[in-house]
């Protein structure tokens, strides 16, 4: 589910896999976790036997490192908990399962631990959580806003979780790839605000599907755009009542989101229940609100997020081109890197306009939000329309520079190219090239009369003029009116 890295077989030695991303593309459901255990201080009341765990995650979408450290004895229930929580595609560790030569019995219960998770265990050499240079290697990584100097009274003062992010630092190879320099941020997981479930928990609950039954869900009941809620739940209640498909809470909930972002939303909601009261009522507030009020709900969800991208991959590709272009010369191009910028970074004018939409939709959104005066309307105005009012303000920018610079007509027809207005030979170009797509359609509506179909429907198009990849524009109708063509 969450694993895309490009993994070569273990050599002889027993070193570990390479856990290098991809250059081109980086799955974004990847999150990376780094595990080390040592002595607890001295100056720490503890007794006995007790042994100080620390963690380090790295966030591929949100750009994000997590350092998380707690004390345990003879198990690993918080450390379990929290896998559970992140998901994580693997867990890194030194050979000896602790950086202090204090996690030789733990390696065994680690790799024993991920494998329960559905996480890969990489062991890797024990100086690879050598922390002599990681200050200089995280001011590396930090977003130019932010310091080292604001994290060494807090995170960098766990000791144990710093030697386990050095061992993740050093075997992802993030400082390599271009992508993440002053890209990333610096906090302490909140282990406190969610509530822990280890894995006997998550499966007597049927939380999540297995791996075996994630493949076996997705072929049973393919979600369609364009079926209705009804059919969809006809669909569901057939597979339940023959026992078969829908095996977890998660896969039957799922069904339901319309997007990427959505369906992750709802995974990372279910792996970190909350504890806090407060931030529970404010969210069942949310559920309330749609659920009683069934035509706001319609407005919202069946008008609004028709053009909604995966957004996070899309961030993927621009964090990557911030990067790029710090690489750019005044006069001259990237010396050694052969194409454009764009290209190496796999951006595309589509990629602009598919942000543009998404703009646009929030823009159209944030006004029915406003526009609703029903019950809850201050919890939805600080869950939703505050936040979203804020980043349609920072986009406002981005939607005239589109507008002004893509010609946005030919968007309509699946064509992204700069506008007319920037060149007149272009604008020469575009303008046969519509006078082409005009003698096409000419063509296709004479066929259209000409043919004796037997029922035709007022403003339907039954001949049809599509893109073939190789045959180029052809004309096209339905296998059921294909009698009155032969």
């Amino acid at each position: 589910m969450f694993s895309s890295f490009s993994r070569g077989g273990a050599s002889a030695s027993g070193d570990a896999s390479d856990l290098s991303p991809d250059v081109n593309e980086v799955d974004l459901d990847e999150v990376l976790c780094a595990v080390e255990f040592g002595k607890p201080e001295s100056g720490r009341n503890v007794g006995a036997g007790v042994s100080v765990v620390g963690v380090c995650l790295f966030d591929r979408r949100a750009f994000k490192i997590q350092f998380c450290e707690f004390s345990t004895t003879n198990d690993l229930a918080v450390l379990e908990g929290l896998l559970l929580q992140v998901r994580p595609s693997c867990v890194v560790s030194t050979e000896a399962g602790g950086a202090g030569g204090t996690g030789e019995g733990w390696r065994k219960k680690l790799a024993d631990l991920a494998a329960a998770c559905e996480c890969e265990f990489v062991p890797v050499k024990k100086n690879s959580a050598d922390t002599a240079s990681l200050h200089q290697d995280l001011a590396t990584l930090l977003v130019a806003e932010d310091s080292i100097k604001n994290h060494v009274s807090r995170e960098l003062q766990l000791k144990t979780a710093a030697a386990a992010c050095a061992a993740l630092l050093s075997q992802a190879r993030l400082l390599s790839d271009d992508m993440y320099i002053r890209q990333c941020t610096l906090e302490t997981y909140p282990l406190g605000n969610y509530l822990r479930i280890d894995n006997a928990a998550a499966a007597a609950l049927y939380l999540f599907p297995s791996s075996l039954q994630q493949s076996q869900q997705q072929a049973l009941l393919p979600l369609s755009a364009k079926s209705s809620g009804a059919s969809r739940a006809s669909s569901l209640a057939c597979a339940l009542s023959a026992g078969g498909g829908i095996s977890s809470v998660y896969a039957l909930m799922s069904r339901w989101c319309s997007t990427q972002l959505g369906a992750r939303r709802l995974f990372t909601c279910m792996s970190q229940p909350l504890v806090d009261k407060k931030k529970i009522e404010e969210r069942y507030d949310i559920v309330e609100l749609f659920q009683t009020d069934e035509a706001f709900r319609r407005q919202v969800f069946c008008s609004h997020f028709k053009h909604v991208f995966d957004l996070d991959r899309l961030a993927g590709r621009f964090h990557r081109l911030a990067s790029a272009a710090k690489d750019l010369d005044a006069d001259a191009a990237p010396r050694g890197k052969k194409g454009g910028i764009f290209s190496r970074v796999k951006l595309t004018l589509e990629d602009l306009v598919k942000l543009y939409d998404c703009a646009v939709e929030c823009t159209s959104l944030e006004t029915t939000l406003r526009g609703y005066a029903g019950i809850h309307r201050e919890s939805l105005e600080k869950a939703f329309t505050e936040p979203l009012s804020e980043a349609v303000k920072s986009f406002s920018t981005f939607i005239n520079l589109v507008e002004f610079t893509i010609d946005m007509e030919e968007a309509k027809h699946g064509s992204f190219v700069i506008s007319r207005r920037f060149d007149s030979e272009l604008a020469s170009l575009l303008d046969k090239k519509e006078e082409l797509r005009s003698r096409m359609n000419r063509e296709r509506q004479k066929a259209e009369d000409d043919i004796p179909f037997a029922s035709r429907k007022r403003d339907t198009e039954i001949v049809k003029l599509i893109e073939d990849n190789t045959m180029g524009f052809v004309l096209r109708v339905t296998k059921k009116d294909q009698s009155a063509v032969l």
